[in-house]
């Protein structure tokens, strides 16, 4: 071979090796954000799922589940967060996972399209009777949800998206849970100047739906809320006469 015809085949391989890198930096985004989609619509679904065993349950027992604890293991995980697995009681913590066996649900519907663990929040003066006229102090625990205003809910479903950021983490799929969140980055701004996910893993009732496309790109949460009447109705049982 020559020495010019060897020159000429590695400019050949250097320029296919840009223009490989060029392709593929315009197509991994697509890729991601193909992924993100996905994920996104499975979430939907499996919140969806949820709401109707929620729904039911609440239609069934007059009262909405306690979300299951965290730091449970063996059989107690996915199980009601009220002493003795009451049906309807005092909750452990207003917010945990999904208490997948106690309304009739497979273990995957207690985790999102990432493989990631729901959140779940309730009102927790609808824990014991849900048509019941709570005390004024009771309001100071309703949940919120920050959605351009602010929406009382009685039950919150939270994805915390592709990143996982402020989920409970995961231990193996049948055994004892870390009661413990996935951490945030140094670099995500707190929650009182815009660090959205982390307003969302705090642990209170206020809870913040922004939207992607009005440019918190660090933000991929996903969530879905109800006020009590719009729950019950849902299950086609009749509406609440009491204030809440």
């Amino acid at each position: 071979m020559r020495r010019g015809q060897k020159g000429f085949i590695l400019a050949e391989m250097a320029l296919a090796v840009v223009i490989a890198g060029t392709m593929l930096a315009a197509i991994l985004p697509l890729v991601t954000q193909a992924r993100r989609g996905q994920g996104q619509t499975q979430t939907r679904a499996t919140m969806e799922l949820v709401t109707r065993a929620v729904a039911a349950y609440a239609a069934t027992h007059h009262c909405l589940p306690c979300p299951a604890v965290p730091g449970a293991s063996g059989a107690a995980f996915g199980a009601l967060g009220t002493p003795a697995g009451q049906a309807c009681g005092i909750c452990a913590g207003a917010e945990g996972l999904v208490p997948f066996q106690a309304l009739g649900l497979p273990l995957a519907a207690a985790r999102d399209g990432w493989g990631v663990w729901l959140t779940m929040r309730v009102d927790p003066a609808l824990t014991g009777d849900i048509c019941r006229d709570p005390a004024p102090k009771d309001a100071t625990a309703r949940v919120r949800v920050k959605d351009g205003g602010m929406q009382e809910a009685a039950l919150v479903l939270l994805s915390h998206g592709a990143n996982g950021y402020g989920a409970w983490i995961a231990g193996p799929k049948t055994a004892a849970q870390s009661a413990t969140r996935l951490g945030f980055p140094a670099q995500l701004a707190p929650c009182a100047n815009g660090g959205d996910e982390r307003c969302n893993a705090d642990g209170d009732r206020d809870f913040v739906d922004a939207d992607i496309a009005l440019g918190n790109s660090r933000y991929d949460d996903v969530l879905s809320y109800w006020g009590r009447d719009i729950l019950l109705g849902y299950a086609g049982a009749p509406p609440c006469h009491t204030a809440w």
